[in-house]
C-alpha cells in the first residue's frame, strides 16, 4: 500500500476507451488494474465518473488536468470510426485531444494502444494520431513487451535512455591530414557498404594509408622533450585512427574471400611493422621512448585484429595471418630479415618505468591500464581484446621449441582475480568447436596443449598474487572432451 505523500510522486494517467462491448470493457478495466498495482495512478471513468456527472466535462478535465501527465487512448474500430467522424463521446474527446496534440510543444502526454488492425495489418488509429507513437495490444503476442513500453512511459524510463555527454577528444585541438584522412576514412567505409559497395574493397582502401598516417601522426605531435605524459597524449589522440584501422580490419574479415584478404591485412600489419624502430629525426637526437607512442598503436591493433578474427569464429583467418613473416628492413631500407608475430610484442619504458616513477604509481601495468581504457567504446570490448592477447600467448607457448611463450600478454593483469576460462575456450569443450579453433593453437591437439602448459607452469609472471591461472583460462581440463 502506499501513502499519500508516495500517491503525489506517482505518474497519473487517464484511459480513454469506447464501451463497444462488455468483453472490451473487461479488457480495459483489467488493464488499468495492472497498471495501478504497478505504481501508475489510472483515472478510470468506472472508478472516477460518479452518476449523474457529465461525462463530457469529465474527459475535457481528465485531458486538461496538469496533473494527468499521460493520457492512453485505446483504439478499436469503434472508437476510431466515432474520433474520425467527431461521433458521441469520443468524438467530443477527439475535438479535445486533437487540439492539445496539435497546439502543444510538450507533446509526450499522448499516445494510443492499438486493439486492432486493419486487413493490410496497419494499426486501426484515429487520423489526428496516425503519425503518433503508439502501442501494440492487438495480439497476445504483443501484449507482454508493450505492457512494459507503456509502463517505462509513464514513468519516463525508456528502453534506450540518452547516454551522458563526454568530453570533446583531445584530438579535435589538432591538426593532421594523412593519406587516409582521420575524419573521412570510416564513414567512407560506411557510406560505400550501404550503396551496396564491396565491403573489402572499400576497407582495404581505408586500410592502405593508416600505417603511414599513424606515424605521421605520432611525429606531428611530438615535441622536442622526452616525456611519459608527451607519450600518453599522443596514445589518447591516435584512438580515432586505430578505431578506423579496426573498423576496416573487421569488414575484411567478414566478406573473406581466401588468401586476398588475410594478404590485406598483414600487409598493413607489416607495415607498421617496419615502423617500429623508427627514430624521430626532428629533434636531432634519439631516445628509447621516442617510438613507444607508435608501438602502443602497433601492438592494440595487431591484438585487435586477432580479437576480430576470434569473434567471428575466422579461426582458420587468424592463422594465416599469423602463420605468414614479417619482412623487417634494415636501416638501408634493401634488405632484411623475417620475424614472427612474437616481435609485435612491446615493452614500454616510458608507461612502465618513467611514469610510474615520475608519479609515484601503485600499478602492475600502466599499459595494460591505458589499453583497458581505449578499448571501452571500441568495436573490440576490452573482454575480446583480453582473450586474442591470451591465445597469442598460448600459440607462442605451443609452437616454441621452449615451451615458453615469447610473446607477452600484458592485458592479462586484469584477468588475474578471475575464475573460469574465455568464452572460446569454454565452447572448445566441443570436439567440433576445438577442431576449428585448433589452427590459431597451431593444430596442436587438446593433449598437446594440456601437456605445453604444464611443462611451461601454467602461469604467465606479472608479480606473486596478479598471475593468471593460464591452465583455467584455456579451460584445459574440459577441451574437446565432448562430442
Amino acid at each position: 500500500m502506499t501513502n499519500k505523500t508516495e500517491e503525489n510522486t506517482l505518474p497519473k494517467m487517464f484511459i480513454s476507451y469506447r464501451w463497444s462491448s462488455p468483453q472490451h470493457e473487461q479488457w480495459v478495466l483489467d488493464l488499468a488494474t495492472s497498471f495501478r498495482s504497478d505504481g501508475v495512478d489510472v483515472i478510470l471513468d468506472k472508478w472516477h465518473l460518479k452518476e449523474g456527472n457529465d461525462t463530457f466535462v469529465f474527459m475535457e478535465r481528465m485531458v486538461n488536468d496538469r496533473s494527468v501527465t499521460k493520457v492512453l487512448l485505446i483504439c478499436d474500430a469503434g472508437y476510431v470510426e466515432r474520433a474520425d467522424q467527431r461521433q458521441g463521446g469520443v468524438g467530443t474527446e477527439a475535438q479535445i485531444v486533437s487540439s492539445e496534440v496539435y497546439s502543444k510543444v510538450d507533446q509526450t502526454k499522448f499516445a494510443a494502444a492499438v486493439r486492432e488492425i486493419d486487413e493490410d495489418g496497419s494499426p486501426l488509429l484515429p487520423r489526428y494520431l496516425a503519425n503518433r507513437l503508439y502501442f501494440d495490444f492487438s495480439s497476445e503476442e504483443s501484449f507482454a513487451s508493450n505492457y512494459e513500453k507503456v509502463l517505462r512511459w509513464c514513468f519516463d524510463k525508456p528502453f534506450h535512455p540518452v547516454p551522458p555527454i563526454g568530453k570533446p577528444p583531445k584530438y579535435l585541438d589538432e591538426t593532421f591530414q594523412g593519406n587516409s584522412d582521420l575524419l573521412k576514412g570510416a564513414s567512407a567505409l560506411r557510406a560505400i557498404q550501404s550503396r551496396g559497395g564491396d565491403p573489402k574493397k572499400a576497407a582495404s582502401a581505408v586500410l592502405s594509408g593508416i600505417a603511414e598516417d599513424a606515424k605521421n601522426l605520432c611525429l606531428s605531435l611530438a615535441d622536442v622533450s622526452d616525456s611519459d605524459q608527451r607519450i600518453v597524449d599522443t596514445i589518447e589522440q591516435s584512438i580515432p585512427l586505430r578505431e578506423q584501422a579496426i573498423t576496416a580490419i573487421n569488414a575484411i574479415i567478414e566478406n573473406d574471400e581466401g588468401s586476398s584478404s588475410a594478404d590485406a591485412i598483414h600487409r598493413f600489419l607489416e607495415d607498421l611493422f617496419c615502423l617500429w624502430d623508427y627514430g624521430r629525426p626532428d629533434n636531432g637526437r634519439y631516445s628509447v621512448i621516442d617510438n613507444d607512442a607508435l608501438k602502443f598503436f602497433a601492438h592494440s591493433t595487431f591484438v585487435a585484429t586477432i580479437a576480430c578474427c576470434m569473434r567471428q569464429r575466422k579461426f582458420s583467418f587468424a592463422n594465416s595471418v599469423l602463420s605468414t613473416p614479417f619482412f623487417k628492413p634494415n636501416s638501408n631500407e634493401y634488405t632484411g630479415k623475417l620475424e614472427n608475430y612474437t616481435s609485435l610484442r612491446t615493452y614500454l619504458q616510458s608507461l612502465e618505468e618513467i611514469r610510474k616513477r615520475r608519479l609515484s604509481l601503485n600499478r602492475l601495468s600502466v599499459h595494460a591500464d591505458i589499453i583497458k581504457d581505449t578499448f571501452n567504446h571500441s568495436i573490440v570490448s576490452f573482454g575480446n581484446f583480453m582473450e586474442a592477447d591470451f591465445t597469442l600467448y598460448l600459440r607462442g607457448m605451443i609452437k616454441s621449441d621452449t615451451g615458453v611463450s615469447d610473446w607477452v600478454p600484458v592485458s592479462l593483469v586484469y584477468a588475474s582475480d578471475s575464475y573460469g576460462a574465455f568464452p572460446t575456450y569454454v565452447r572448445a569443450t566441443s570436439k567440433s568447436f576445438f577442431s576449428r579453433l585448433s589452427p590459431l593453437l597451431g593444430d596442436a591437439s587438446a593433449e598437446q596443449i594440456r601437456s605445453t602448459i604444464r611443462d611451461g607452469k601454467g602461469r604467465i609472471r606479472f608479480g606473486g598474487w596478479a598471475d593468471p591461472d593460464v591452465w583455467q583460462l584455456a579451460n584445459a581440463e574440459a577441451l574437446a572432451t565432448r562430442g
